[in-house]
């Protein structure tokens, strides 16, 4: 049985267009020198990106090999296993890790780690950046 490539092609779109957004966010959130409200929310709003592509690596494994992540789940392939590697990927990427799923497969353990790191360096940069911005600002 060949697997779905539609899903696939789907699904590397998807991540070829988040990972635009994302960087197009990260180049405007180190722009100029102003904080304001837009640029916390553009913040945020490449955090939950990350996870939304984190999702999506977990949906192409599971897709092209077979594994992705396991435990107290059930998988389907269909459009209802998304919400699944949403939770999951949130979970590693807060570094949470509640433990009912876990990746299954060395690929999803490398994607897992990679949310994770993100998932601690992210906010610590980008607050630094934002506190600099904001001290550079209110001294001049």
């Amino acid at each position: 049985m060949t697997p779905p490539t539609n899903i696939t092609w789907q699904n590397g779109v998807g991540l070829i267009n988040m990972s635009l957004f994302i960087f197009i966010n990260i180049r405007l959130l180190f722009r100029d020198t102003e904080v304001s409200s837009y640029r916390v929310i553009g913040a945020v709003n490449v955090y939950l990106l990350i996870a939304i592509s984190g999702a999506f690596l977990f949906e192409i494994l599971a897709v092209t090999t077979g594994k992705s992540i396991a435990g107290n789940v059930v998988l389907v392939n269909n459009d209802h296993d998304y919400a699944v590697y949403i939770y999951y990927s949130m979970a590693s990427l807060t570094t949470v890790g509640y433990g009912d799923i876990y990746p299954d497969g060395m690929p999803a353990r490398m994607v897992s780690v990679m949310l994770s790191a993100i998932g601690i360096l992210y906010p610590a940069v980008i607050i630094a950046r934002l506190v600099t911005v904001n001290n550079t600002a209110t001294r001049q």
